[in-house]
């Protein structure tokens, strides 16, 4: 009988060839655990060969980092520590003084780490796609360095056209694959003169979806910054799906923000307004000072971050008469050019990719699996540290329900569940509008409030009996709350509540700024989020027992607000794993842009039954303490 193929090992060095087969539990293993495997027996099999020799290992960078990524408690990790030890034995063994390490001039760029270097730089907390790949090659997306653009000297017809653009598998096995496998796809990018894209810097959205069982998972989508990008998905159900693709910005789009950003400050006009008795006088505000305009600085009311505000013209008007926030919605000023730029597409369904890619996901080892199992711990027993794992996707959705790859959720909508979770607290959920969806949601569930209106002014619900309450407040400047004036009380930063918190509270804070900021330069959320995350240090120092978790960023599909990209929020979301990187053995990060790339919500309001998963999602995280 004929061996199959996928059992056989083969290697190769120069004219010499060994080979051998696969276990029986080898064969389980991924393609990438063999390819590791592989290199492991190739070292110790041709040692003798290689003595003397500068061995130099090249592999199919993308893929491994993603799996390293995404797969760091998988048979990969594991692997590539041993191929890394293997390194450092057989140099041992090659060494002219066994019993010393080797000098310094010796190491210069050897091929391996030492298990110190390997403890810092390949920890945990350390692994991204960026940290691992070339700069140049493999990123999720461009700089805004990398993005400038001649945009006055552009045709429109030279843009990325996803009708004339294609999607095909990379896998060399045909569309047939195993549950839990990853799946590689090649999306080349063409101009409407069906010209070959040779820049990158395209927002691009990919998922895998079965209609029939309401099954979609989100993909990554790494951007060569050449017109080609490579789609990273997890075979996560079994049976059949379809890869998608979906054009979400174009560079050319992105590049235009920026621009904005650095010229106009803000997107969007916001204003305070001044008064003394019936008298009132609205000014511009701003993130930076604007001269030579005199103006007013609220810096320390925004807890330390830059709030300017125009200096009132009216006689006898001073900074102090400051009263109220509001808002208007407003195009900057662009040129035709910019316009045309900025328009992009207006037949939206065109930019969803023509091809579909079509493949078989069998169940594996286990005939009657027929979706990825969930790891069995709770995730209210997760420690805070691994919510910060960069897991790709962190979760998929079966038959309409979400189940995140981290751990179980065990934790049911239900008054009773909730309510013993908050008994005796309050939980804080500080943002914006999107945030007041999740006290709305949360009230529908715990019936604490007949009615609550989505107005941008403080909120407050009770459980007058279990003693517990769900709070909401604006986030501070830069905040757009439309055309209702507020107070300027209205507009408090998430960690300004912190100073009210008694050492011994055992409260609940959700810490979240998103949709706001996209507004205005990506710099002023990293500075937002370093004040957040310094302020949280200090307030898990004195009153250990509070919970602290953030909340990640949303994904959105093309809202009718053009200058409102979801584009931001992969930034955004690595920002906050930066700034946050001292608090992780203390915070909790909740990750749901992966659960709103599959469920695809048109409006940055997601509906109510996205609000409810993610409630359920956030809950199940945050309550870790029922007394």
């Amino acid at each position: 009988m004929e061996t199959p193929l996928y059992r056989v090992r083969t290697l190769t060095l120069e004219d010499q060839t060994a080979s051998g087969l696969w276990s029986d539990m080898q064969c389980t293993w991924n393609t990438i655990s063999l390819d590791l495997e592989a290199l492991i027996l190739a070292i110790f099999h041709w040692q003798n060969h290689l003595q003397n020799t500068k061995l130099v290992i090249s592999t199919d960078n993308i893929t491994v980092v993603w799996c390293l990524r995404n797969q760091w408690t998988s048979h990969s990790h594991s692997l590539l520590q041993q191929t890394f030890s293997h390194y450092v034995k057989w140099n041992w063994m090659l060494s002219e003084a066994p019993e010393k390490q080797p000098p310094d001039e010796a190491r210069e760029g050897m091929m391996y780490l030492s298990e110190e270097e390997l403890r810092t730089d390949l920890s945990l907390d350390n692994i991204s796609v960026r940290s691992f790949t070339d700069p140049d090659h493999s990123k999720m997306y461009l700089s805004e360095a990398e993005l400038r653009t001649d945009l006055d000297n552009i045709s429109v017809r030279s843009f990325t056209d996803p009708v004339h653009s294609e999607m095909y598998l990379m896998d060399r096995n045909g569309i047939e694959f195993s549950l839990n496998d990853i799946i590689r796809v090649r999306i080349d990018m063409y101009d409407s003169y069906g010209k070959r894209r040779t820049v990158g810097g395209d927002f691009l959205r990919l998922w895998m979806e079965e209609p029939g069982l309401k099954a979609i998972v989100s993909g990554d989508a790494i951007d060569h910054n050449n017109g080609s990008y490579t789609g990273i998905l997890r075979a996560s159900w079994t049976g059949t799906a379809s890869i998608l693709c979906f054009v979400d910005r174009r560079r050319e789009e992105i590049a235009l923000l920026y621009r904005k950003y650095n010229q106009y400050n803000t997107l969007w006009n916001a204003y305070a307004q001044f008064a003394s008795g019936a008298m009132k006088e609205n000014t511009l505000c701003f993130t930076t000072p604007r001269p030579p305009h005199r103006y007013c600085n609220y810096t320390d009311h925004n807890g330390g971050l830059p709030y300017y505000c125009l200096h009132p013209n009216t006689p006898g008007f001073t900074c102090a008469m400051w009263w109220g926030v509001w808002s208007s919605r407003r195009i900057v000023p662009m040129t035709p050019q910019e316009i045309l730029v900025f328009q992009g597409t207006f037949d939206k369904r065109n930019d969803l990719l023509p091809t579909q890619v079509k493949i078989k996901i069998a169940p594996g080892t286990d005939s009657h699996q027929v979706k990825l199992t969930q790891r069995s711990i709770l995730c209210k027993d997760v420690s805070p540290a691994a919510t910060w794992q960069k897991f790709s996707p962190s979760g998929f959705i079966f038959m309409g329900t979400w189940y995140p790859r981290l751990c179980s959720l065990g934790m049911p909508i239900a008054e009773s569940t909730y309510s013993s979770c908050l008994a005796n607290k309050t939980l804080w959920l500080s943002g914006d509008s999107t945030s007041i969806q999740f006290v709305i949601q949360l009230n529908n569930v715990l019936g604490l409030a007949p009615f609550i209106p989505r107005t941008h002014e403080p909120k407050r619900i009770y459980h007058r009996s279990r003693n517990y309450s769900v709070a909401w407040a604006a986030h501070g400047f830069p905040y757009f709350p439309g055309g209702n004036v507020q107070h300027r009380s209205s507009l408090i930063p998430p960690q300004a509540q912190f100073k009210y918190t008694a050492n011994n509270s055992r409260d609940i804070f959700v810490l979240y700024l998103n949709i706001h900021l996209m507004l205005v330069h990506p710099r002023v959320f990293r500075q937002h989020v370093r004040i957040m995350a310094q302020e949280t240090s200090t307030l898990l120092a004195r009153a250990p027992n509070v919970t602290v978790a953030v909340r990640g960023p949303h994904a959105f599909y093309q809202h009718p607000y053009k200058e409102i990209y979801s584009y931001w929020g992969l930034l955004f979301r690595d920002i906050i794993h930066e700034e946050f990187r001292p608090n992780r053995d203390r915070v909790i990060f909740l990750d749901y842009w992966d659960m709103t790339v599959a469920l695809a919500p048109i409006d940055f309001h997601p509906r109510p039954q996205i609000v409810q998963m993610m409630i359920q999602n956030m809950m199940a995280f945050v309550c870790r303490d029922t007394s």
